[in-house]
């Protein structure tokens, strides 16, 4: 009913323009929002009307909005001098209420087009008002608020939106909260926001937003690992979060999840990467520092194993970061302390379920990586992470966490089922906004196996230096490799390398 009495009022708008009848455009359209229990009506000039509901934009089957038809929209809307401030600022912020149900209203206007994105909020009566909402111009501004207070989850647009969607466009790897202050970090450096934000609240709101169980985990240890939704007006955007207690106050830590599902390509790193996934089974490990991109990369091959094999395909993660849609693979995604109570419990588990292949979040502690190795010697491929200065230390760390009189065994048993173990680095690049990636790899032939089983890992750096043409790479071809491009500077090359004679060795 609501779509056949948006079609009438749209056939005629241009002989009601100056009626009542346009205030019933949009009261239809939301009215239509509502019986779609949608979260977000989007216009805007020259586009289909989309609805947005779970994150999920879903454009509606009806005619493109021509700019008459949004010009009276925001005529009833806004007031004058609403209007005046979207002319000279270009973004402008407000209320509306349609059938008791109150809109949280943003409209922005460049020279060809005017956006109008309303947000559902549930209240029964308010007032409507208007906000004035100024863009960032070095960094992200205070938005001035009104009188009334801000409601969750749904979040009334703030400041601290603002600071997301800079962070977003500025390709952010990090946004913190500390005290009073809110940092973002990219590349190598933090920008301080300039106290737009009150940190300790935004910190507050989180915890507010998890579920029961996460803040029982918060108040028990003292930090908690989340995955987090924000409504935006750009769609909602997810985060993997660590709110934490210091000697100050409350902190979090939002890393933001992209939307798009990577590529190695997109990630600046080789397709041949891509064969990790290709083993029947055994282990494959991604290790390096925090943040330099470990999660994301094995993404990458899991998302290829999913449109390229017909795998069943089982996740254990911490939180849930990318989300798989259903390709020619079959991929259940489990989440730790939601789905499975932890890392050990839902591997033992996976292993009952048919798994070809078992992405596990982290390999954290000695129960964990047993199970995994028993996993990778029962005919699964185990694709993990594992936080190790480069691939030959993330061999001694497997090794080194259990007691000694069991190292042997577990050498034994970590040189039969070892099949790579990749390391990677996010560097600084003078040509990219962003970072770029330097890797090392070790792949395990019958030289490599004889010296994990030996104890000789001290030997395995000789092993990637001589393996070039059964695929390794050493992290000083890698270095190289971006020195040459112009990718990174040779200082930066020189700062991070193992062996300095080894990259000057190297061909540039």
């Amino acid at each position: 009913m609501a779509y056949w009495r948006f079609a009438q009022l749209y056939s005629g708008h241009r002989l009601c323009y100056w009626c009542s009848e346009r205030m019933q455009v949009i009261d239809t359209l939301l009215e239509l929002a509502r019986s779609m229990d949608a979260d977000v009506l989007v216009l805007a000039d020259g586009e289909v009307p989309s609805l947005e509901k779970g994150g999920r934009s879903q454009p509606l089957s009806m005619p493109r909005m021509d700019h008459e038809l949004i010009e009276s929209i925001l005529v009833s809307v806004t007031d004058q001098q609403g209007r005046q401030v979207l002319r000279e600022r270009g973004r402008f912020e407000t209320t509306y209420t349609s059938a008791e149900t109150t809109f949280f209203v943003q409209i922005t206007q460049s020279e060809t087009v005017q956006r109008l994105v309303f947000r559902r909020r549930d209240a029964q009566t308010s007032r409507t008002a208007g906000r004035e909402l100024a863009g960032p111009t070095s960094g992200p501004r205070r938005v001035a608020t009104s009188d009334e207070p801000p409601v969750r989850p749904l979040h009334s647009p703030s400041a601290f939106d603002e600071v997301l969607a800079w962070a977003h466009a500025h390709d952010a790897s990090d946004i913190v909260l500390s005290g009073d202050s809110t940092f973002v970090r990219t590349g190598r450096e933090f920008r301080h926001m300039n106290d737009v934000v009150n940190a300790s609240d935004e910190v507050d709101a989180l915890l507010r937003d998890a579920d029961p169980d996460t803040r029982a985990e918060f108040e028990r240890t003292g930090s908690v690992d989340f995955a987090y939704q924000r409504p935006m007006n750009a769609g909602s955007r997810r985060y993997r979060v660590n709110v934490f207690r210091h000697a100050n106050g409350l902190g979090a830590v939002l890393r933001p999840i992209k939307q798009q599902r990577p590529t190695l390509d997109a990630l600046n790193l080789s397709e041949d990467l891509y064969k990790l996934g290709s083993y029947q089974s055994g282990l494959v490990l991604v290790t390096g520092p925090a943040g330099s991109g470990k999660s994301t990369t094995l993404a990458a091959i899991v998302d290829y194993l999913n449109r390229n094999t017909g795998k069943h395909i089982i996740t254990l993660e911490d939180p849930i970061e990318y989300v798989y849609e259903r390709d020619r693979a079959l991929v259940h995604q489990r989440e730790i302390g939601v789905h499975v109570q932890n890392f050990p419990s839902g591997l033992r588990a996976a292993l009952r379920e048919a798994p070809d292949v078992i992405l596990l979040g982290e390999m954290r502690d000695p129960e964990t990586i047993a199970t995994a190795l028993v996993a990778a010697e029962t005919g699964h491929l185990v694709l993990a992470t594992l936080h190790a200065s480069s691939a030959t230390r993330a061999v001694e760390r497997i090794v080194g966490v259990f007691p000694g009189d069991q190292q042997g065994y577990v050498r034994t048993q970590l040189s039969g089922v070892l099949r790579a173990a990749l390391a990677q680095w996010l560097l600084p690049s003078p040509r990219h906004a962003g970072r770029v990636p330097a890797c090392e790899l070790l792949v395990v032939n019958t030289a490599v196996a004889a010296k994990i089983r030996e104890g000789r890992v001290h030997q395995l750096q000789t092993e990637i230096e001589k393996g070039k043409l059964e695929g390794m790479i050493s992290l000083e071809q890698s270095l190289a490799e971006l020195v040459r491009r112009g990718a990174i500077s040779r200082t930066t090359a020189t700062e991070m390398t193992h062996e300095r004679n080894l990259l000057r060795a190297q061909p540039t």
